[in-house]
């Protein structure tokens, strides 16, 4: 694993790279089975009959791929503590069967939390590169760091909401009763 990044050693401006993933075609077939059951993800038969002509993998696949290479290829994987969203998601070239990806993050801007000082949100650019035609994917992910001086260890996320000192029951934040939650 690498050193730990936190929300104050990034700065504006700052570049991280990822290492890099080729997607296989059974990588592409079983996501397309379990989460985006589109004709041109799970059928070579009928992709190749597709606009595409031939199997592509998911968006939404090499999105998940993009954001796991990111945390794994830089010291984010211990002091992130999840996000608020993708802004502007944009798929510009398929990605196929023996296809490598790598990624690049841009940190754009950087803000204190108000109402968690433990940490900061980091409003990133994410950019896929595509072995064989450049950009696959972009997107702008708000990602939340933790502070490295008020660092507790790292957030265990078993729990659902982490093992950090003083936290509030599931449900229940800042100790403060919300509405009910409704179920999926």
């Amino acid at each position: 694993m690498h050193k730990p990044i936190f929300f104050d050693d990034l700065s504006v401006g700052d570049t991280f790279e990822s290492l890099s993933k080729t997607i296989t075609e059974a990588e592409i077939i079983d996501y397309g089975w379990r989460y985006d059951p589109q004709p041109f993800h799970v059928s070579k038969p009928e992709a190749e009959e597709s606009i595409f002509g031939g199997l592509i993998a998911s968006g939404f696949m090499t999105a998940a791929i993009t954001f796991r290479l990111i945390q794994q290829s830089n010291g984010f994987q211990t002091t992130s503590s999840g996000g608020h969203g993708i802004n502007k998601l944009r798929w510009l070239a398929p990605v196929r069967p023996n296809d490598t990806i790598n990624a690049t993050m841009h940190v754009l801007s950087l803000k204190p939390s108000t109402s968690r000082p433990k940490f900061g949100n980091a409003l990133c650019k994410f950019e896929t590169f595509h072995d064989k035609v450049g950009f696959h994917d972009k997107g702008i992910p708000r990602q939340t760091l933790a502070w490295k001086t008020l660092w507790a260890g790292p957030v265990d996320n078993r729990a659902g909401l982490g093992a950090w000192p003083g936290r509030a029951p599931p449900g229940r934040p800042c100790g403060r009763p919300g509405p009910p939650r409704r179920p999926f």
